[in-house]
């Protein structure tokens, strides 16, 4: 038998392609959360874990491209971080 033919249920098509419009929002997020610690060293900034666990837990899109944006320009982590 061909795994390819069996039918899937709609239900079970869904939550195949939720799972991966998750799995792939969490991955974009995670580079984007990659690049913005690489930015922060090659500024100089020395990242406590604490904070480098809460940008790599972040997968809200605006957040982290807030944080980019304001890496750019950034005196201090707090000026990168502030809400």
């Amino acid at each position: 038998m061909d795994p390819h033919k069996i039918p899937i249920s709609p239900a079970l098509q869904r939550l195949g392609e939720e799972f991966q419009a998750t799995y792939v929002k969490r991955l974009e997020a995670r580079g984007k959360a990659d690049a913005l610690l690489k930015i922060l060293a090659a500024c100089g900034f020395v990242v406590p874990e604490a904070e480098a666990r809460r940008v790599l837990a972040c997968v809200d899109d605006a957040t982290l491209d807030r944080w980019i944006t304001r890496s750019a320009r950034a005196s201090t982590l707090d000026e990168v971080f502030a809400d």
